[in-house]
């Protein structure tokens, strides 16, 4: 059997169709994990700012329930932190003119975040920090809660499953551990910590 010129033309112009079609395929899933890949270096990022930050929120806590007072190297790491953060969360433009006059990282409103850092440094420097622990505990869960916000660990979480098959976490709490090893040997110390 001999295939005419038109179904040779369209014998070709399946292969390139095909092709096309492959060609796009592969261009959007490299889009895709270029996507995902620039999130999670951003998150990343984010997330040692974070960490950093925390750890000097904690250590002043800590000092204050201590009863130190030499907080100076912590209020400056914190302060230093707050600079830093602008980069990640920078100031809010609502176009009315506020701070037109500032350097531009300092027009506008400061964001939440920041102004929740600022809260507590302000909080700590006052004199007297231990009287205050409950206030910086609020301060501090408002901070990590938004940094949750920003970074996503469970739509994180998801989108790895999608892609890998495999959920990274398991959804268990202190109860099920709790029902689990209810006579076992860490039964009497998980009683003291609940």
């Amino acid at each position: 059997m001999q295939l005419s010129q038109s179904d040779i033309a369209n014998i070709i112009a399946g292969i390139s169709l095909l092709t096309s079609s492959v060609l796009i395929y592969l261009y959007l899933r490299e889009r895709h994990m270029n996507k995902i890949t620039f999130i999670n270096d951003y998150n990343n990022q984010i997330l040692k700012w974070y960490a950093k930050t925390i750890k000097i929120l904690l250590k002043l806590k800590h000092n204050a329930v201590k009863g130190k007072t030499d907080f100076n190297r912590q209020l400056s790491a914190l302060s230093a932190q707050i600079e830093i953060g602008r980069f990640y969360f920078p100031n809010i433009d609502k176009n009315d003119g506020y701070g037109a006059e500032n350097s531009i990282a300092f027009r506008g409103y400061r964001n939440l975040a920041l102004d929740l850092l600022v809260a507590s440094y302000n909080l700590y420097n006052a004199g007297e920090p231990a009287k205050h622990i409950e206030q910086a505990k609020h301060l501090h869960k408002y901070f990590t809660s938004i940094i949750f916000e920003v970074v996503r660990p469970q739509e994180n979480l998801d989108e790895i499953k999608k892609l890998t098959d495999r959920y990274y976490t398991q959804e268990k709490m202190s109860d099920d551990f709790h029902t689990h090893f209810a006579d076992g040997p860490v039964h009497p110390v998980w009683k003291k910590l609940t």
